[in-house]
């Protein structure tokens, strides 16, 4: 077993850091995929790309989005892993379509950035699955069903025979389906969005912490940049009273055959959950080359970064999970690492808006993250925005 990141992206060539004085309409600090989607959605909005400038402490998408597990789906991730049932309790019918139209417009964005750029970051759609094992799991699901029937959708319940069919496992007894997910190589994806944001004429400076902020002039190591505005999007790495940092440990299985594949029911591309009701939760998907990929994590911690050492109980809990949902299968782990990532502790992405600073935070490479890229894009540029009540600038959302 390998224990590094099973990504790669051998193509990608590494930006200078920041060197001299420079000048920006627009400075993002961080280049994950907050940061980058946002540049792509001011340039959206009209915004020349030499007006845009971001910097990153590391690499681009060497944080959370490089080492998170390449999942796009319309799942609200927060700390207390509610699901859309309980969006629609707090904030009503009305706001939660539009929150869940942001998220079909995130899917989509992505999608149509990777055929616009040219990218190839080993993407392709499969139905999502929320499984549960038990009654009290089953009943959180059939909850969320409800609620997005409500919202207009057609999820559909899967039991017995019907999901025997769909998925290979003996271990559950309800599921729910949405057609709607994509699967990629996060660090392919992120880096391969940089190079088309550079092609647009955004200057991206990797290797280049940032020291310290003066009025509108930002300090490097060897330079500075000064703005106009500037957005801090550095995921694990912003401290914020509504932020918490967790590890998640990711294992990559051997590859598998074809018939294998189809044995266990995931031959057309299945992403999944274990719905389990608490912060912690299983899930998987199967990647680009035919392997298994399988995901846990449960431990808040206080960190900067998101590398972190291989998490040990949490690879053995990743390995138990696997005999359970497929005991007839022998399933080798090839690949093994463990991640931080900042989450927030409300329904939505942290947005706060200062005289001449936003702050933007979500969550790995979730679709909320993007969906809140999209918003201060929007307002950057003095518009109004559906989601002007969740996000209404000066305020938090609830």
């Amino acid at each position: 077993m390998k224990r590094r990141v099973f990504w790669k992206n051998p193509g990608y060539r590494i930006g200078r850091p920041v060197k001299g004085i420079h000048k920006t309409e627009y400075l993002i600090v961080g280049a994950g995929i907050t940061g980058l989607m946002l540049a792509h959605f001011l340039l959206k909005r009209g915004i020349k790309g030499s007006d845009i400038t971001i910097v990153e402490a590391g690499v681009v998408a060497g944080g959370s989005t490089g080492r998170s597990a390449g999942i796009l789906i319309p799942e609200i991730e927060t700390e207390t892993n509610v699901g859309w049932d309980t969006f629609v309790v707090r904030y009503g019918l009305s706001l939660a379509k539009k929150y869940r139209r942001a998220y079909r417009q995130a899917l989509n964005a992505v999608e149509e950035l990777i055929e616009e750029g040219g990218i190839s970051c080993e993407a392709h759609t499969g139905d999502f699955l929320i499984l549960a094992r038990d009654d009290e799991a089953k009943e959180r699901v059939k909850s969320d069903i409800r609620a997005r029937r409500l919202m207009g959708e057609r999820p559909q319940g899967l039991r017995g025979v019907q999901l025997a069919r769909e998925f290979g496992s003996p271990g559950f007894i309800f599921a729910e389906r949405d057609v709607e997910a994509l699967s990629v190589n996060p660090l392919m994806l992120a880096q391969g969005i940089a190079d088309h944001l550079r092609r647009q004429s955004v200057r991206i400076f990797e290797h280049s912490p940032l020291d310290s902020t003066y009025g509108h002039t930002a300090r490097f190591a060897n330079g500075a940049i000064s703005f106009k505005k500037i957005i801090y999007a550095r995921g694990v790495g912003e401290n914020h009273r509504l932020l918490h940092k967790y590890v998640t440990t990711i294992v990559v299985t051997e590859r598998l055959k074809k018939e294998e594949l189809e044995e266990l029911k995931l031959a057309d591309l299945d992403l999944f959950i274990d719905e389990e009701g608490t912060r912690s939760f299983h899930y998987g998907k199967v990647t680009g080359d035919g392997r298994l990929l399988f995901g846990y994590g449960d431990v808040r911690v206080r960190v900067h970064s998101a590398k972190t050492e291989l998490h040990s109980a949490h690879l053995a809990n990743i390995k138990r999970f696997i005999k359970t949902m497929f005991p007839k299968t022998p399933l080798k782990v090839a690949y093994a690492w463990s991640g931080a990532y900042a989450i927030g502790c409300k329904l939505t992405a942290i947005i706060e808006f200062k005289k001449h600073e936003v702050v933007v935070n979500g969550a790995g490479i979730q679709l909320g993250s993007i969906a809140a890229a999209e918003y201060v894009a929007t307002k950057l540029v003095g518009k109004k925005h559906p989601l002007d009540p969740l996000w209404e600038p000066g305020s938090y959302a609830k």
